[in-house]
Order: structure tokens, then C-alpha cells, then sequence
């Protein structure tokens, strides 16, 4: 079994394959006692190729000790060479859990994509479903065949449904649509309708679309492929009609309003919290697209969000904010009080490992600055810097000129709260990722940024006037990440630049 090597570029506390491609999570869920995580991935390569199913387990969403490979591309309706074992999620049924995925296929120039389904009672070995496909192909004039994709299994009362992403058109001139089907024993399904049309506003295509009740709502989530300003994850909330087929939306927005977060699954813990994971890179970072960067030369390539947990705002908007399990492993590094920062930069320690968690506190009372910036990844003129505007209510980040590479679409920028006493930001640097969370996860940003290994201070910085702040800086253990031990059998508003 592959074991992670830490490596000057590779994260410390975000999830990254042992070694090879990755993108999408999959099957995020919880059975017999850990937390599963399933994800794309090629452990031949770091190009995305045909897909494979990787697979890791968790007690504490945070320390991951990887599994051997949960599905392969080995069947007539899953190997295609382009395609492979799509994404897809996981249910858990009596002592048995069950993944459905989407099955790539190729029969002659035609790409067909199906939903598929395999089983284990370990957890650990699986076995697919001798009646697959259990959903071949999508309802006739309103999908594609060769965009048909990411199932997303649920169960509402005694009944199972299913959820998946497609296009009508074609992927850049289409429609983007998302399906429901309905079974009672998660092997045979019928459709039941159209849960969303696109109407030419969010994409061309859906992909790795996500239902989930939260509160007294519903929360339709999934992602845009070919949108206009950026490939990222949107969300509905309203109410669901299982028996119609409908889906009446209240408030949209969306999950992170940064340039890397994609594919975002959810799952119910047994805390009860709704827990969400995503893909911490966009398809812009292909290799045809742009640079990935140099993670290639340390044989990985890809990593997933820190886990987040998800709640409903009193403005009917979601709240998206790092798990406590981050707060386990990170421990006091840098203190300060009543730091008054100015137009200078102001120079303050930050852990020689890249990788910390910093969080400032203000009273917008006593605050008589017009912009505060933090330069993240910062050396001499190059920093990916995070600016908030206190004029504006907004916050921004801007990696424009923290990155060895070219990267399109750098800056992004959208709105805050500025009706509250106070503003806190809390800012997670990992060693390629910078991301934020904006008063207890009303907004936020994630990236991913690829700066020269010396660049790694931190700097803060008005534009004119003075600021007030009581920063934190923390840093994880020094155990992060883990070792791969076996593991027993039981075991809206948003501008891009």
C-alpha cells in the first residue's frame, strides 16, 4: 500500500492521493464507525485518464489512512479509456453499503455514460451489481447519452432517490438539466422527472448535483461546467415535492465564491451535521487548460477542501464553515493584542511550514481603516492577498501575482455583512491553497496557488487610515499528515478577474 511522502509543495491537513491524479470526492459517508471519503482517481499517472475509485477512512475527518482501491474499470459498461469509473456517492442500507456511480462506455464514436452500482459489507471490498446499469440512459429529448452523469443517492421516507447531472444541447451550447429517479430497493429505478432546467442562466451542464434537507428546507446543490465567469458550485434552498417533481427555489448563492471548489459532495453525520467535501482545484488546472503547477515532479497531483459543515442562515442563505476537528490539530503559535496596522506593511510571524491557520477579530466600531489587506504566501512584491474593503462590504483574492505560473481568472471578489459590530476572518494557508471563511462562514473563498517555496511570509496592510486587530496564528501538528497504516477488516454576488 502507497504511503504519502511529504514533499516541499504537498498540503499538510488537505487530502491528497498517495500518489497520482485526483479530482472529485465520491461516496462521502459514514459506516461502521469511520468516515469514508472515495475519490477520482488515476494511481498510474498524474493526467486524468481512466478513472479508478481511491479510497481512505477517517474517525476524526482530519487524520486519513488510505484503502485499497474501491472500484475499477473493469466491466463492458465502465472502461472506456477516456472515462472509466465516473463519480458518483454512497447509501447506507441494513449493514450494507452501496456506491452508484457513472459507468463510461464507447460503443463505436458514441461515449454512453450509465448509472451503475456495487456493494460491500466490509467497506473495504466491493462488488458490482450484476444487473447494471440500473439507469441506462437519460430520458429521451431532454439528455445526452455522453453527458449523463454523478448520481447522488438518498433515501426521503421509504422511499430512494436519485439525482443526476446532464446537458440538452451540448456541453458549451446546451441547457443544463438535472433528473430524479425513484426506487424502493436501490436497484431498480424509475424516472420521475426534470428537478431543474437550467434556462440558460447557470450552465450548460450540471455536474455532481447534491439533495439534502437542512432545517425545514431543501438545498439543491451542484456544479457548473462551462459557466460563464468560472467553473464552481451553486446551491438552491426551497421546498421539495418528491411526488411532482418539483423543486420550488427560495434563495441561490454560492458555496464558496473563490476559483477552486468544485464537485462538492455532502453527507449526514452521526452528530447530525451536514458535511461537505470538495474538489480544491477547478478544470482550468488541466494540463491542456494551463500549468498545474510543479506537483508533478513529487508524483501527486490534486487535493480535496478541509471538511466543511453546512447550516442555514436566518437570510435563508447557507453557512459553510471548516469542521471542529480542525481545532484538535492545531496549537498556539504566534499571539497578539491590539495590533494597530497601517498603510506599512506589517510583517508578522507565520510557521516556517507554510501551512497555518490564522484569525482576526474587528470592531468595526473602532475601526478607522478603509481597506485591510493580508498578504498571504508573501515574498518581496510577489503575495496571494485577501482585501477587505470596509467601505464596500466586500472582500476579495487576488492571486494574480502569487504564482510562478500564468493563472487565468486571479482575482474574485463578492459582499459582506456590513450591518454587524464586528468582522472576523479566519484564513487557512496550506502549502498550495489559500482559502477563508468571512464571520463564522457567511462567505469565502478557496484557491490554489503554486508561489516559489521561499514565499511564505505573512503581511498585513491598510490602505490609508488605522486598523485595529487581535490576530491568532496556529499551526498544525507537527504529525500531520499521517503515516497509511493497514486498517482492520471492521474497521450572490460574485466579479472574477
Amino acid at each position: 500500500m502507497n504511503t504519502r511522502k511529504m514533499t516541499p509543495l504537498r498540503p499538510v491537513f488537505h487530502f491528497t492521493a498517495p500518489y497520482g491524479w485526483i479530482n472529485d470526492p465520491n461516496g462521502f459517508c459514514y459506516f461502521k464507525g469511520m468516515y469514508h471519503l472515495f475519490y477520482q482517481y488515476n494511481p498510474h499517472g498524474c493526467e486524468w485518464s481512466k478513472m479508478y475509485w481511491g479510497h481512505a477512512v477517517s474517525k476524526d475527518l482530519t487524520h486519513w489512512e488510505d484503502l485499497p482501491i474501491a472500484l475499477y474499470p473493469d466491466q463492458e459498461y465502465d472502461t472506456d479509456e477516456v472515462g472509466g469509473c465516473f463519480s458518483g456517492s454512497a447509501i447506507v442500507r441494513g449493514d450494507r453499503l452501496y456506491v452508484f456511480y457513472t459507468g463510461t462506455s464507447r460503443h463505436g464514436n458514441m461515449l454512453v455514460q450509465s448509472q451503475c452500482m456495487a456493494y460491500s459489507d466490509d467497506g473495504i471490498k466491493f462488488e458490482k451489481y450484476s444487473g447494471n446499469p440500473v439507469v441506462r440512459h437519460p430520458p429521451a429529448h431532454e439528455g445526452e447519452v455522453s453527458n449523463f452523469r454523478d448520481p447522488k443517492v438518498i433515501q426521503a421516507g421509504d422511499k430512494y432517490y436519485m439525482v443526476v447531472g446532464s446537458t440538452t444541447g451540448g456541453l458549451k451550447v446546451g441547457d443544463g438539466r438535472i433528473f430524479l429517479y425513484v426506487s424502493d430497493d436501490l436497484m431498480q429505478w424509475q424516472y420521475k422527472g426534470i428537478l431543474l432546467k437550467c434556462n440558460g442562466e447557470w450552465t450548460s451542464m450540471c455536474e455532481c448535483p447534491d439533495l439534502f434537507p437542512l432545517g425545514n428546507k431543501w438545498v439543491l446543490l451542484f456544479s457548473l461546467m462551462h459557466a460563464v465567469n468560472a467553473e464552481k458550485t451553486v446551491y438552491a434552498v426551497g421546498h421539495m415535492d418528491f411526488e411532482n417533481c418539483r423543486f420550488t427555489i427560495e434563495t441561490t448563492g454560492e458555496l464558496d465564491y473563490g476559483m477552486d471548489y468544485y464537485a462538492a459532495q455532502t453527507m449526514l453525520d452521526p452528530k447530525g451535521r451536514r458535511l461537505v467535501i470538495a474538489w480544491q482545484n477547478s478544470w482550468e488546472w488541466l494540463p491542456w487548460f494551463n500549468d498545474f503547477g510543479r506537483t508533478e515532479q513529487e508524483n501527486w497531483r490534486g487535493s480535496l477542501s478541509y471538511p466543511r459543515e453546512i447550516s442555514l442562515g436566518d437570510d435563508g442563505k447557507l453557512r459553510v464553515y471548516p469542521v471542529e476537528e480542525l481545532q484538535t490539530i492545531l496549537y498556539p503559535e504566534h499571539t497578539y493584542r491590539d495590533l494597530k496596522i497601517t498603510s506599512e506593511r506589517t510583517e508578522i510571524a507565520s510557521p516556517a511550514s507554510g501551512a497555518y491557520c490564522l484569525k482576526i477579530h474587528i470592531d468595526l466600531s473602532e475601526n478607522r481603516a478603509d481597506v485591510l489587506k493580508i498578504g498571504t504566501k508573501a515574498y518581496g512584491d510577489k503575495a496571494t492577498i485577501i482585501s477587505i474593503d470596509f467601505e464596500k462590504c466586500s472582500v476579495s483574492l487576488d492571486r494574480r501575482n502569487g504564482d510562478e505560473v500564468f493563472i487565468p481568472k486571479g482575482k474574485t471578489t463578492c459582499l459582506f455583512n456590513g450591518l454587524k459590530e464586528t468582522f472576523e476572518i479566519m484564513v487557512l494557508v496550506d502549502k498550495c491553497t489559500v482559502e477563508f471563511f468571512v464571520n463564522k462562514g457567511e462567505t469565502g473563498m478557496t484557491c490554489t496557488v503554486f508561489p516559489a517555496l521561499e514565499e511564505q511570509k505573512l503581511w498585513l496592510q491598510t490602505g490609508k487610515g488605522v486598523c485595529c486587530i487581535r490576530p491568532h496564528c496556529r499551526q498544525p501538528s507537527r504529525t500531520m499528515p499521517p503515516r497509511s497504516p493497514s486498517v482492520p477488516a471492521r474497521y450572490s454576488m460574485r466579479t472574477t478577474m
